[in-house]
């Protein structure tokens, strides 16, 4: 089906609307991580659901073929693939527990076994058929010709969808599922932005902390004027401390890592090898008639049929080889690490890119052919193209009609065959041959494995000079010999490392030079100078494996051998006392010197008495900030002091405060006046401005308070 063909060709956009309509609200990444889940199958738990692995494998899967088809490309690399795990895993978790919010709700009218919760019928029918189309349905079911909505196809689709093939029907839940989020996620944010609302008293506070500003006098006493041997600290002191403030030692789960890395580099026998093969080949490929089979035959990389312009091939090639004669041979050279001999086989006059149109007409043995649909033979494929071409030929204008009517390539013929511009060589070799050294208006049949294809070239570049070269290359790397000496080396210092102390001293002894990475997450898969170190990961963080313990296996990574010692593992929660206890100890001990000076100038303090006077006798100077508000963070030489600034705007004008205890000192301040640089009645735009700063951060606070009471276990180290 033609409309399926369009479908699948926009399917990757559907990542957009999954994601971006139901999480566009959603900043940042609040995925919680549990203890281990014990069942050895599932992957992890959000809630009461429990995601097994063959579910999240296949979406990994799913996700993989779209993000292929999207760039075009075979193969994903390591990084992209372990991205793309990481943000299935976030949006399965989000959706959990956003679908509960939607059913408790009761924004969720239905709910379907294979979609999820769901809008009613009739709202999805609105979108789908109705008034109120959705942006993704306009955008396949527009009209090329005339920019307008095609309802019978749409109607057609839904009709017939039961006669429609599996793989089709699954592209067409897919839009109808992407549909069904995006509608409940708009009726939740807006359910909650209704809930937003500001009054004049909270606008009114709003304006003044942004509008009234003090001028005030103060001394201080820094922390730091009191020795750390004047201050005793108890044992009870620090654990006190720690209980009242535990929330505050919240952490994630990390740790770090040292590791030695034994890289495979080439050695002299192995940059002998490779030249002398290369050099025994040169005479060989001179004389062999077929460059194209010896290429194929003897070189690390297939033959290349494309045509080069001038500066396209490396340097070392272009400048030698681009402007000689047929049939010339240079080399061997050496290219990035492969060294090559190259034949220039031709030279050409041709363009660099082309913009057609063309009309496939397929036979029921070609290449993608369905033979259920096309049951035609090539025979009479050949003569209706023939037939096509020869009254296109005559009238171009009905070119694209033919194409609507006629065109087995069901990707382009509801654009009228159109192709657009593409480059040199990007197409099948006799296609593109037929596009690349042709001329503007020119209409041809052309055979390909897929058929016959009635080509019109709508445009063409200027012409230019290109060559075809054959190339045998062979590339400069380890032998087994090599990788077997330096495993040996690895292995050697593995027998001998086999504690940390061990570890430490033969790094010394052997003048190695360890690598570290700090921080590790569970779910990071790069580590400095390792391209796919995720096994070295999920070692560190193993239960089994304890803080000094030393990599009982030696680590393969791509011709890089490592042996690792783990330094340092926190479990996600609570920090454990004696993992905080200095950051507490230099809390506490400055709660203690607050105290202390807090008491200093208690004792200097006389009814009456100036602040000049108090300077004087705490023997410091006075120091001045002017033009502070209540939104402002930091006064003047003391930096970050919110709670200094906080009691000045409790204060009186022309009072002198008690002892404050601030983030680096104690202060006393004199507060000179209070003004307001704009007095207002009218609110209105401090209550616009708040209202558009609640309005940005309210989506991403409801998901983080629903995330917060949601157990959320996370066990995919067990499998990935």
């Amino acid at each position: 089906m033609a409309l399926i063909g369009k479908i699948r060709s926009y399917s990757w956009l559907l990542l957009a609307f999954v994601g971006v309509a139901l999480l566009a609200f959603i900043l940042g990444d609040f995925v919680r991580k549990g203890p281990k889940y014990s069942n050895a199958t599932d992957v992890g738990k959000v809630g009461s659901r429990t995601i097994s692995y063959r579910e999240f494998d296949q979406m990994v899967e799913e996700e993989e073929a779209i993000e292929k088809q999207r760039n075009g490309s075979e193969k994903l690399d390591y990084i992209k693939i372990n991205e793309m795990k990481q943000k299935i895993w976030e949006d399965m978790v989000k959706k959990t527990l956003l679908y509960k919010e939607f059913e408790e709700l009761g924004l969720a009218i239905e709910h379907d076994s294979k979609l999820g919760p769901s809008i009613s019928a009739e709202e999805l029918n609105d979108l789908i058929r109705g008034k109120n189309l959705h942006p993704y349905i306009q955008q396949l079911f527009t009209d090329p010709k005339t920019g307008q909505v095609n309802r019978a196809n749409i109607d057609n689709l839904i009709n017939n969808f039961d006669q429609m093939k599996p793989e089709q029907q699954d592209e067409w839940l897919r839009i109808e599922k992407s549909i069904r989020e995006e509608k409940l996620s708009n009726k939740y944010q807006a359910l909650i932005s209704k809930g937003i609302y500001i009054t004049q008293s909270q606008a009114k506070r709003s304006f003044e902390a942004r509008n009234v500003f003090a001028d005030f006098r103060f001394v201080a006493l820094k922390y730091t004027d009191v020795n750390d041997n004047a201050v005793k600290l108890s044992d009870d002191d620090v654990k006190k401390y720690y209980e009242e403030h535990k929330n505050e030692y919240e952490q994630e789960s990390s740790c770090n890592i040292e590791y030695v890395v034994f890289e495979v580099l080439t050695s002299d026998e192995d940059t002998k090898k490779v030249v002398d093969d290369i050099n025994n080949l040169k005479p060989k490929f001179e004389e062999a008639k077929d460059a194209k089979a010896f290429v194929n035959e003897n070189a690390d990389s297939r033959y290349d049929s494309t045509f080069f312009a001038k500066g396209k091939l490396s340097p070392a090639i272009d400048t030698a080889i681009f402007d000689a004669k047929i049939g010339t041979f240079i080399g061997p050279i050496i290219d990035k690490s492969v060294y090559k001999i190259v034949k220039l086989l031709d030279r050409q006059e041709r363009a660099d890119s082309a913009k057609v149109c063309h009309i496939l007409v397929a036979y029921k043995d070609a290449k993608g052919s369905d033979p259920k649909v096309i049951t035609r033979s090539k025979t009479a494929a050949k003569a209706k193209a023939d037939s096509i071409a020869k009254i296109v030929t005559k009238d171009t204008v009905k070119f694209k009609e033919f194409a609507l009517k006629f065109s087995d390539d069901p990707s382009n013929k509801e654009k009228g065959g159109e192709l657009g511009w593409f480059k040199d060589g990007l197409m099948v070799h006799a296609f593109n041959e037929a596009c690349m050294k042709g001329k503007k208006g020119e209409i041809k049949v052309v055979e390909t494995d897929f058929g016959y294809h009635i080509i019109k070239v709508e445009d063409i570049s200027p012409f230019q000079t290109k060559i075809q070269v054959a190339i045998v290359d062979r590339e400069l790397k380890a032998s087994e010999i090599t990788y077997k000496l330096i495993y040996a080396k690895a292995s050697n210092f593995a027998s001998k490392a086999t504690t940390a102390a061990a570890f430490d001293n033969t790094v010394k002894k052997e003048k190695l030079v360890p690598r570290t990475a700090d921080d590790i997450k569970e779910t990071d898969y790069t580590l400095p100078g390792l391209e796919s170190p995720r096994e070295m990961i999920r070692w560190a963080y193993d239960e089994k494996t304890k803080v000094n313990d030393i990599s009982s296996k030696i680590f393969d990574f791509d011709r890089k051998f490592v042996v690792a010692k783990l330094k340092k593992k926190q479990l996600k929660g609570i920090a454990p006392l004696e993992q905080v206890r200095a950051d507490i100890e230099a809390q506490v001990r400055k709660e203690k010197k607050g105290k202390i000076l807090a008491e200093k100038i208690k004792k200097q303090i006389t009814p009456g008495i100036t602040i000049d006077e108090l300077a004087k006798k705490l023997n410091v100077s006075v120091d001045t900030a002017t033009s502070i508000s209540f939104s402002s963070f930091s006064i003047p030489k003391f930096g970050l002091e919110t709670e200094i600034i906080g009691t000045v705007f409790g204060m009186k004008t022309k009072s002198l405060s008690k002892p404050i205890e601030g983030k680096s000192c104690v202060a006393v301040i004199y507060l000179d006046v209070i003004s307001n640089s704009s007095e207002t009645k009218d609110y209105s735009q401090a209550k616009k401005m708040l209202y558009q700063y609640l309005s940005s951060r309210y989506s991403y606070e409801a998901y983080n308070a629903i995330q917060k009471n949601a157990e959320i276990i996370d066990n995919r180290l067990k499998f990935y």
